[in-house]
């Protein structure tokens, strides 16, 4: 896993390592961001939210069970990756990262947790960079 704020570099750092590695990378926005986008304009949102009690409530959580269904399907097909997404909140919260590994565990696989630590004028200078629609 790896794990980071917006503009850390969590996926150029997969990117990196998959390049090392020659495994996998399943990274969260690519996999959900167009379903994520036309779901919060349905729920009359707005399609780059994801801070809002809506996109909280309502979309986080599949966006989130989509990344590790497609984990898990590639674990059962003995495929190795690495998984980029903030994880900001699950990475918080007790018992969270215990309850993957042991999960993992039981299929085979060992699961180790990078957080990329980037300092906040580093950040903003990326974002500002990548002029993301999702940034504003």
């Amino acid at each position: 896993m790896v794990a980071g704020y917006a503009g850390s570099g969590k996926t150029e750092f997969a990117r990196f390592l998959s390049d090392m590695t020659g495994w996998s990378v399943l990274d969260k926005d690519a996999m959900t961001r167009r379903m994520t986008e036309r779901l919060l304009i349905s729920l009359g949102g707005y399609p780059h939210d994801r801070h809002t009690t809506l996109y909280q409530r309502e979309i986080r959580s599949h966006e989130y069970r989509c990344l590790f269904n497609s984990a898990y399907a590639n674990i059962d097909a003995n495929v190795y990756m690495i998984v980029s997404a903030p994880f900001a909140t699950e990475l918080h919260t007790p018992g969270w990262l215990d309850r993957l590994t042991h999960r993992c565990k039981a299929r085979g696989v060992d699961v180790a947790a990078i957080w990329i630590h980037s300092d906040n004028d580093t950040m903003h200078d990326y974002i500002e960079t990548r002029d993301a629609p999702r940034d504003a």
